[in-house]
């Protein structure tokens, strides 16, 4: 169906002959509030009969049609959900999606009025115009002659050759920390040698030959750049890769011996509510695979300090990808593990504990991949790593591809295409490359593919996603490695700028991002224990500390048994009892605490979506107050910096209050006066540099004292404006007082929003 043709429907709050919300849907319920129609009788209130004819004959046709809609059911196959009915909860609150002592985090409708101005469609897209001159495969390169026309030569010119390419290494080696990320200290005697601060991640090493072929060759490399020249110039250029590593051949039986294979598929910037709105096909793919998705995935944000957390006052800054998905791959906070495993600010990532390491240990074979390197998650802003931290790594391929290849806009999106193909097909080609390798010698494997260059930029442009995960997921299956792989879907967060942030929903929903499990069948049958717990835990507060713990644990399955989740539960329960916190971080194979609250797993009030905060009116003097708090402490992180102009509140643009996400599930007793601490959501816009900014303000009532309860985010795009900012944290507040010698735009802060393609208002 073209997105056109959704596009009208939509307009008309329909989705076939189906009314609009559908069914749940990634645990979506149908809009409960949605606003009924008033008839009018006729004058006297009486009802001719010739009328009630006619109204009855109407009726019956209306139950005939609907009787078809119920039969058809066209809406399943666009909003499908996670099979939640399987789960052993209670009845399912339509108010909260996670409703437990410590937690309580709104049920928002996928489309209610306050974002339906930003929600448009897109038209349909494809990147392959003109079509590739070369295809590959798991091994082989194929010149498609018969192609040549569309590069205005002949198809006998055409002459192609390969020259290898390949990222440069350090020359020398950093000592890991111990097996558990604790130990240090042979990193700290390190001393890099003259020129050990390089940037190796950056450079690309060029073989000096290129070596002709014909129509197929076999490729001996890892990654090469395809030379095609016809009538005396170059025509063509294009860059494939292959998988080059030896296999580590194990058991292809799985069983409690041997752990799952991992595939961490990442779709950067998506809310699970925009899923429900952008992405249909993907949601049903994952639906037919039965995933398991959590309602209560709150994202990340570092907390530096012990319970509570964090220490009142204190300027949090910094608002990437990096702090919520380090812990993911660490286990640990960003800043955490930044003091145990980084010398200073310009040294290395490769000592640090990863996630992948521990499956190596293992006897798996590791890969990280990122479809928009320059932005990359060890890189942007970042060092990135001295040598080749996994054993397949295809960032040199895709690094040179994005360099070489024109990057263009797809009608007018962001950039999305780059060279014949969609930027991430080039991700996504690799990944599946790597997974069929794996499977042909029965190797396990440990995959992380990020995805960043379809879902980034904009909030309606992962429609375009859609069908482009939706295919990977079925050539995924195709390969057999599902019946051996658990796959998490997940995101970072949801969209972080442009108008819907300014909303109360699109607060919510940058909060929760997607995540969902698929596990083979068969482990649903022999853990069910653990599966249990997994479907119970849809509705508990989950971060992304929890997804390490769970991940790390399916690559021993012997730890899924019955009684080991058993005395792991047992040990949580007796620290409970204990009058302890739970965890911060839990295996999702283990029953979440239903006490658990922000503060417990680490997520600063700013970023807990476990409150509900109503309207409060911009003019009022506690208002007023917490916003000139909120600048005041932006600029006190801003004075050390000269460069950076500094910041007078202009106006405050939105506000809310209400009561501390803490103060749940604490008894009324235990409490005296409820009202005595209050928090405000404030946004203010600041001059110079017309900056959106959002923060938490925690009001102390009796001592009338008002402190910063977290950081301090971003709504709108800082393009050039902050091109002098000595780190990237500050990036998100700092108005360069000179203008920018370079008038590129900064590769993180796309350009302005563009004019949709259905003529609606762009998000």
């Amino acid at each position: 169906m073209k997105w056109a043709t959704i596009a009208n429907m939509r307009g008309a709050g329909w989705r076939g002959c189906c009314p609009w919300p559908g069914p749940r849907a990634l645990g979506r319920e149908a809009d409960p509030g949605a606003a009924r129609g008033r008839g009018r009788r006729g004058v006297g209130g009486g009802v001719p009969s010739g009328m009630f004819l006619g109204l009855a004959c109407l009726a019956a046709a209306v139950i005939l049609f609907l009787v078809a809609c119920s039969r058809l059911k066209p809406y399943r196959i666009l909003y499908p959900g996670p099979r939640l009915e399987r789960t052993s909860l209670h009845s399912l609150n339509n108010s909260f999606l996670v409703d437990t002592p410590g937690c309580r985090i709104p049920n928002l409708a996928v489309m209610s009025p306050e974002v339906q101005e930003f929600v448009y469609d897109y038209a349909e897209v494809t990147c392959d115009e003109p079509p590739a001159l070369v295809r590959s495969d798991d091994e082989y390169l194929y010149l498609v002659r018969s192609r040549a026309r569309h590069y205005g030569v002949s198809p006998a010119s055409v002459r192609c050759c390969t020259r290898a390419l390949w990222l440069q290494q350090a020359n020398f080696t950093l000592p890991e920390l111990d097996k558990d990320g604790v130990d240090n200290s042979r990193l700290a005697a390190f001393k890099l040698p003259p020129g050990g601060s390089a940037k190796f991640g950056d450079v690309i090493v060029y073989s000096d030959d290129c070596t002709p072929f014909a129509d197929v060759t076999r490729v001996p490399h890892e990654f090469v750049r395809v030379e095609c020249q016809a009538e005396g110039r170059e025509v063509y250029r294009d860059f494939h890769g292959f998988v080059r590593v030896a296999p580590r051949p194990r058991s292809a039986s799985p069983g409690p011996a041997r752990g799952l294979s991992v595939l961490l598929l990442g779709a950067d910037n998506l809310s699970r509510l925009n899923m429900l709105r952008s992405m249909p096909r993907t949601l049903a793919k994952l639906e037919s695979l039965g995933a398991v998705t959590m309602l209560g995935y709150n994202k990340a944000r570092d907390c530096l300090h012990a319970l509570p957390c964090p220490v009142p006052g204190l300027l949090q800054v910094d608002d990437y990808s990096y702090v919520n998905l380090v812990p993911l791959l660490a286990g640990q906070p960003s800043r955490e593990m930044e003091r145990r495993c980084l010398l200073d600010n310009s040294v290395f990532f490769d000592p640090c504990p990863w996630l992948w390491k521990r499956f190596a240990r293992r006897g798996y074979r590791t890969a990280l991949m990122e479809d928009t390197p320059r932005l990359g998650l060890f890189h942007f802003h970042s060092p990135g790593f001295a040598r080749r931290p996994v054993d397949v790594d295809p960032r040199a391929l895709l690094l040179a591809a994005e360099r070489e290849l024109p990057r263009t806009r797809a009608g007018t999106t962001s950039p999305v295409c780059l060279g014949p193909r969609f930027q991430i097909q080039g991700l996504f080609d690799f990944a599946l490359k790597f997974v069929r390798a794996m499977v042909r010698t029965g190797t396990p494997f440990f995959q992380y593919a990020w995805g960043t260059s379809l879902t980034h930029d904009y909030l309606n442009q992962a429609q375009i996603a859609d069908p482009v995960y939706e295919r990977f997921l079925k050539d995924l299956e195709g390969t057999g490695a599902l019946n051996t792989t658990a796959l998490v879907f997940l995101s970072d967060h949801g969209n972080r700028v442009g108008p819907i942030v300014t909303t109360y929903q699109g607060h919510v929903e940058d909060r929760l991002p997607v995540l969902s499990f698929v596990l083979p069948p068969w482990l649903h049958r022999r853990y069910p224990l653990a599966v249990s717990n997994l479907r119970l835990n849809t509705r508990r507060l989950v971060t992304v500390m929890d997804v390490h713990e769970t991940v790390a644990q399916l690559a021993d399955l012997a730890s899924l048994e019955a009684p080991r989740l058993r005395a792991a539960a047992a040990e949580v329960r007796a620290r409970l009892e204990a009058g302890g916190a739970p965890p911060r971080a839990l295996s999702l194979f283990l029953a979440v605490p239903d006490t658990r609250t922000c503060a417990h797993a680490g997520i600063v009030p700013h970023f807990c979506a476990c409150v509900h905060l109503a309207p409060a009116r911009v003019d009022d003097p506690r208002v007023l107050q917490a916003a000139r708090l909120l600048v005041d402490d932006v600029n006190a992180a801003l004075a050390p910096h000269p460069q950076c102009a500094r910041l007078a509140l202009g106006a405050v643009r939105a506000a809310r209050r209400g009561e501390p996400a803490s103060l749940l599930g604490q008894r009324q007793d235990d409490v005296p006066d409820r009202v005595r601490e209050q928090e405000f959501l404030i946004t203010v816009q600041t001059t110079p540099g017309d900056a959106l900014l959002e923060g938490t303000v925690r009001h102390l009532v009796a001592e009338d004292v008002m402190r910063l309860a977290g950081r301090v985010t971003r709504l709108n795009k800082y393009g050039n404006s902050s091109w002098c900012a000595p780190e990237r944290a500050l990036m998100l507040y700092c108005y360069c007082t000179d203008p920018n010698p370079d008038p590129d735009p900064d590769p993180a802060s796309p350009p302005p929003p563009p004019s949709p393609l259905s003529g609606n208002k762009e998000a």
